[in-house]
């Protein structure tokens, strides 16, 4: 429309020249023949030439007038086009809630999502011809989803449309700043305006800290002269309840026979998310490569109720399952008001073995004195008693540890972790993010325990911790009342008379007040004995660590009831926590510690690859299982990915939290969804000129006729009146 409508502006533009040509070839001087009746129609013209001239300029003025109205009613569209260049188009930056809780369905079936982006595309046809736009979206990681500020309206439109709910959260402060850089790069001296769309519930806003950065005068870095306008769409004020499971848990039995697949118990976490929570049933199913078919369960939720249980038994399968034996299993809840946070997968480890590789020297001579018998030893004796366990231990070398052997262990015993190099702790760091779990006892030869410090730092572990060993002047039993829990939740009932009898003589004193662990077991003088560091945001695995080795110079738990059902829980539950732990959040890029991995398949034939490095080449935006595949395509593992529960809560939000949020001093106005197309319509240019300059140049046609017209017979007239005697001059 541009191109054409230019080519008639310089058609019209050049069409004035034809009443100038034809006004000047009319004055063109031609050969004069004198006749004899000559002097009398020479006074005849000499008497009208005045008068004629002043009708031509007239008559040239008004056709004139009439090529430049015709040509700017027509280049109107280019003349808007043309503000760019000078900068007086407009640039607007439309943010839009794309994140989790934006999918939450209305009574018609359709994601909230939707409204915005119907709000979004009347916005943009509002736009006028010239006028810039960038769009982002602010489900987690924000993109920029225009290249760049855009005059091409329809392409803007397509990628607007084509907009799904994302199963990440929503980031509004990275979105927010994505939107300042977009003003101070490309902004320039055009009015500015940003606008966020969304039904803004507390989902929408959490980890939102305020705004203050964007400003209605001046955003950070943009100078003052220009103007920035921020406006807001009302939150919605629509109440929505939402069922989701919350967590998803397994645990294999204490008595597990090794080469049995043995039955599972499984708990699944749902919860109501809102704050209409009224009376109603929820049908719940677990599926997945990784468990057997199980019958669904029926959840009644009485009002006001918002949490509740339900605990599946069944057989673990092996169907399916990657090369390092892990699968996914998955449950699901009949609830369709936010699909992506209906179900939730679990990474299980369908393998009927649990490998455990103890970190010590190997030792090839025979010790039967009990005072001799070194920690790792009596940590394999209390981990594989006899042969039939479920549990199949390993001596390994700390020179000869390395990734391939690591990765084949589903838990790793740190009995001299003296002797671990600083490179080898990086390796042990990558086996607990990626599933494995971790338990380091001290060992009894070391007198400095310097490599507390590296295990601090390798395993982002907070503590604050004496390096050297206190021996104590007299023994310490362990209390009577201990906190348990945890790692030790199957013991529960019998922990506090197993514990009893167990007596601590040397220990590494740890305060855990200032630090991240959680005590498990205690001595009776309120010291920790075992503590534990669950899955946090930056250690992704699970590590426990024993004060006191079990050692008979540090302490009789070797030979007291508690040791092989301490080992042997620790084990399994760490174990099928860290399993558990190994989730990625939707919106996130993990890292792949494997060094075969070339590509992660999802759901739908989802495709991702996978560098060298292990860092995947985009965020894993999809909810599911994805596989770890090398360059042949072979299963190497298996992760997770869900979403952020607390992403997805319905509660409805005021304007005035939205505007705490954004910033109480920011500006920003906020405006029902039709009052902000309004807003924008009225900074259109206004087609209403082109019609007036259209009918001006009616009414002046029509003058130009009837001026030509009363002209011509004005001379015409005046040609017919008898010339003045000329008898008398003589």
């Amino acid at each position: 429309m541009t191109f054409v409508t230019a080519w008639i502006a310089v058609a019209g533009l050049a069409a004035i020249s034809i009443p100038i040509l034809v006004h000047l070839l009319l004055r063109r001087r031609r050969k004069s023949v004198d006749w004899g009746a000559m002097r009398l129609l020479m006074e005849a013209v000499r008497r009208h030439r005045r008068r004629a001239r002043v009708e031509r300029l007239l008559l040239l003025c008004i056709r004139c007038l009439i090529l430049i109205l015709i040509g700017l009613a027509l280049a109107e569209p280019i003349i808007a086009g043309l503000r760019s260049l000078g900068g007086g188009s407009r640039l607007v930056v439309l943010v839009i809630d794309d994140g989790l809780v934006s999918g939450i369905r209305n009574p018609s079936g359709s994601p909230e999502l939707d409204e915005s982006i119907a709000a979004a595309l009347e916005l943009v046809d509002g736009l006028a011809s010239g006028d810039r736009i960038a769009v982002i979206t602010t489900a987690h990681p924000p993109r920029l989803i225009t290249d760049g500020p855009t005059i091409n309206m329809d392409a803007a439109s397509r990628l607007i449309g084509d907009l799904q709910p994302s199963a990440s959260r929503s980031d509004l402060n990275g979105a927010l700043s994505l939107a300042e850089g977009v003003v101070q790069e490309h902004a320039g001296t055009s009015p500015t305006t940003i606008t966020l769309l969304g039904s803004w519930r507390q989902g929408a806003l959490l980890g939102s800290s305020r705004v203050n950065t964007l400003d209605r005068e001046s955003p950070a870095g943009v100078p003052s002269d220009r103007p920035v306008r921020l406006f807001a769409n009302a939150p919605t004020n629509e109440p929505a309840t939402v069922v989701v499971v919350s967590d998803i848990s397994m645990r294999r039995p204490v008595d597990a026979v090794r080469g049995e697949q043995p039955q599972v118990r499984t708990t699944v976490t749902l919860r109501r998310l809102g704050t209409d929570l009224v009376a109603s049933r929820s049908l719940v199913r677990l599926d997945g490569p990784g468990l057997e078919k199980t019958l669904p369960r029926q959840v009644e939720w009485i009002p006001g109720r918002s949490e509740a249980v339900v605990e599946f038994i069944g057989r673990s399968s092996t169907t399916n399952s990657a090369i390092d034996g892990t699968s996914v299993v998955t449950a699901h809840v009949d609830s369709t008001s936010l699909p992506d946070l209906s179900n939730r997968s679990m990474l299980v480890d369908t393998s009927n073995t649990i490998k455990v590789g103890v970190i010590d020297r190997q030792v090839f001579t025979g010790n039967n004195e009990l005072e001799k018998i070194q920690s790792a030893e009596w940590m394999e004796r209390a981990l594989e008693p006899g042969n039939e366990g479920s549990l199949e231990v390993e001596r390994i070398d700390p020179a000869s540890m390395s990734s391939r052997i690591l990765n084949g262990l589903d838990a790793l015993v740190l009995a001299r972790p003296d002797l671990v190099a600083d490179n080898e702790w990086n390796l042990i760091r990558r086996f607990i993010d990626t599933g494995g779990f971790l338990l380091v006892v001290p060992p009894n030869e070391v007198q400095a325990h310097t490599w507390l410090d590296r295990m601090g730092s390798s395993l982002d572990i907070a503590w604050n911790i004496r390096v050297e060993p206190v021996t104590l002047d007299e023994p310490v039993d362990l209390a009577v009342d201990q906190p348990g829990g945890s790692f030790l939740s199957l013991l529960d009932s019998e922990l506090d008379q197993l514990a009893s009898p167990v007596q601590v003589f040397r220990r590494i004193d740890v305060d855990v007040d200032q630090g991240d662990g959680r005590v498990l077991l205690r001595s009776s003088d309120e010291a920790p004995f075992l503590i534990g560091w669950e899955p946090d945001g930056d250690r992704r695995g699970t590590v426990a660590m024993l004060t006191s080795a079990p050692h008979l110079e540090w302490s009789n738990l070797p030979i007291k009831p508690l040791m092989v059902p301490l080992m042997q829980e620790l084990i399994r539950e760490g174990t099928s926590t860290s399993r558990g732990s190994v989730e990625i959040l939707a919106g996130d890029r993990p890292l792949i510690p494997m060094s075969s991995a070339r590509e992660l398949g999802g759901p739908s034939e989802s495709l991702i690859t996978v560098d060298q490095d292990g860092l995947v080449s985009e965020p894993v935006r999809r909810n599911g299982h994805w596989i770890v595949r090398d360059s042949s395509g072979a299963a190497l593992s298996t992760i997770v990915v869900n979403s952020e529960v607390n992403a997805g809560d319905p509660t409805i939000t005021s304007s005035d939290a939205l505007r705490d949020r954004l910033g109480v001093d920011a500006g920003w106005t906020f405006l029902e969804t039709d009052e902000l197309t309004d807003q924008f319509s009225r900074d259109e240019p206004n087609p209403v000129w082109s019609l007036l300059m259209l009918a001006v140049v009616l009414l002046l046609l029509v003058l130009e006729t009837a001026l030509n017209r009363w002209f011509t017979r004005s001379r015409v007239t005046g040609a017919r009146t008898p010339a003045p005697s000329l008898g008398g001059i003589g």
